[in-house]
């Protein structure tokens, strides 16, 4: 604090700080600050960016850590703790992937369709070439709606990934017969 009272454009001084903030107070918003004063004041500082990626990590804003973590390796690729935060990051994102997916899968189960469907569309922002999800997403839609267009447009897009993805091929049936086609 001393120090950032004696020359506020110190950049060293805010990511101090923030890291601080981060690790001591737990104030991840205050942290993303001072990380954000110090990238302003040093962008070629590869470490900041880094600590930025922790903190998006530590709020669960993964594809957002995953860019500062890629922006501290372009800036030092040698930079070893941001190769392994962004190795951690990655296999993280690929586990919400799948959460998603089955949690999806779990809400159907249930009956409730509207949840299944929100899961399932936050499965295909995560990976927008999973075939399986947006045939899944398309009978959802069909069960809850089954004469909306959305159902024939998730169910199509799904057999454009894969030509071989029977479960989209079903219920495309299902939704044309509904649509009186």
């Amino acid at each position: 604090e001393k120090a950032l009272k004696l020359n506020p454009r110190m950049g060293s001084a805010h990511a101090v700080m923030g890291y601080i903030e981060l690790q001591g107070k737990r104030d991840i918003v205050s942290a993303q600050k001072q990380f954000q004063e110090a990238m302003a004041l040093e962008p070629t500082n590869d470490s900041v960016r880094d600590l930025m990626g922790v903190a998006l990590y530590q709020e669960g804003r993964y594809s957002e850590a995953i860019r500062y973590f890629e922006d501290a390796l372009r800036i030092n690729p040698n930079n070893t703790q941001a190769r392994n935060h962004l190795q951690t990051t990655q296999g993280r994102k690929d586990e919400d992937r799948r959460d998603y997916f089955q949690m999806a899968l779990a809400s159907a189960s249930a009956n409730q369709m509207e949840e299944a469907k929100k899961l399932m569309r936050k499965a295909i922002e995560s990976n927008p070439q999973n075939s399986m999800a947006y045939a899944y997403l398309g009978g959802f839609i069909l069960a809850s709606e089954p004469t909306n267009e959305a159902a024939v447009e998730n169910l199509r897009h799904a057999i454009k990934l894969d030509a071989r993805n029977a479960l989209a091929y079903d219920y495309l049936g299902v939704a044309l017969f509904n649509a009186g086609n």
